[in-house]
């Protein structure tokens, strides 16, 4: 069983750990994801971060929707690009309080995220992990969860890994997105 297979399986729920998560789950907010989630691993996108887009909530608080991980060189150039943003090694701000004060998340460097796995994980498989970029795709938009998963769902549909196919679970979980209720911006005073 390799990597991706391993987290997809964490992401459904059905192991309890994972290298590199640093969690014994998902957060709530990334329930929702779980599916869709799984689905990036066995499409070779070995997902270690993610988050939905929020928009303002009570407390102020604001998210962009973003995913992070490792992926192929021949993925990365798949991935999708129309109207969202992939980050290296740069920092890029995934959530912001109301105030305007940005909480800067730092997109995790190919050898910060690499340690993550090192001693956890066969030597073979941190090395093949090693010829992987980790790069981070998030909305640019504050706020907008559907385009993100929606387009990773149909690069998912799109790009089957050896021995599999487009699996029902991942359409259905960008149906579940585009479906749920948006939530509305305050209007500017």
């Amino acid at each position: 069983m390799d990597l991706c297979e391993c987290a997809a399986r964490f992401a459904e729920g059905r192991l309890t750990s994972f290298p590199g998560w640093g969690a014994p789950g998902l957060d709530a907010e990334s329930q929702p994801l779980a599916a869709l989630l799984a689905g990036l691993c066995r499409a070779g996108f070995l997902t270690t971060a993610s988050q939905p887009g929020t928009a303002i909530a009570r407390q102020g608080y604001q998210q962009r929707a973003f995913v992070a991980g490792f992926l192929d060189a021949e993925a990365l150039a798949t991935l999708p690009s129309s109207g969202l943003c992939i980050a290296g090694i740069r920092s890029v701000a995934l959530s912001r309080d109301g105030r305007g004060a940005r909480v800067i998340g730092r997109a995790g460097t190919q050898e910060q995220e690499l340690q993550l796995f090192r001693d956890a994980v066969p030597r073979r498989a941190w090395l093949e992990l090693g010829l992987r970029a980790h790069v981070t795709l998030y909305d640019p938009v504050w706020g907008r969860n559907e385009r993100l998963w929606t387009s990773l769902a149909e690069w998912i549909s799109e790009r089957p890994a050896p021995g599999r196919t487009a699996r029902a679970s991942d359409r259905q979980a960008a149906s579940r997105l585009e479906r749920s209720p948006r939530t509305r911006r305050p209007r500017p005073s």
